[in-house]
């Protein structure tokens, strides 16, 4: 066996025969499967996303990686600050998604003055009834 460097740097152990077709440009390189040394960078946010060095190039090359989920800062509307995956902010950013506040609040109610847990969608809604 003899060792050969592959296009991401790693090595791999292989048979004389089979390293000399590689070399000599007649078979390709073998998939690697070690972690990349660099990591796929999303065009739009620019955060990483650790990879093999073989999804490395296929996300490059197909442009099909997954969903950035980078834990990131939303201010919705009802300014509840909440922490939200990125690929879920740019969609609400963009209006592709509808964002609901999971958030819940402790109000009373107008007509009859009764403490109760509501969502933050319900306490808009009883707001505008005062």
């Amino acid at each position: 066996k003899v060792g050969l460097a592959l296009p991401c740097q790693h090595e791999v152990q292989l048979p004389c025969e089979d390293e000399k077709e590689i070399s000599s440009g007649h078979e390709p390189f073998p998939e690697c499967n070690k972690k990349s040394p660099t990591p796929y960078v999303y065009d739009d946010c620019k955060h990483t996303l650790e990879v093999t060095c073989v999804k490395l190039a296929k996300y490059r090359a197909m442009g099909n990686a997954p969903p950035c989920e980078e834990l990131v800062e939303y201010p919705p509307d009802c300014g509840h600050p909440l922490r939200v995956k990125c690929f879920q902010k740019r969609r609400y950013e963009a209006n592709r998604a509808s964002f609901v506040c999971p958030m819940k609040l402790t109000v009373n109610l107008p007509r009859c003055g009764h403490s109760k847990k509501v969502s933050c969608a319900e306490d808009v809604k009883l707001r505008q009834w005062s």
